[in-house]
């Protein structure tokens, strides 16, 4: 369940740029 990556070159699946 991925929720808002962040933006730029973040990890996706919790809400961490």
């Amino acid at each position: 369940m991925r929720s808002k990556t962040g933006g730029s070159g973040g990890a996706e699946g919790s809400g961490a740029p």
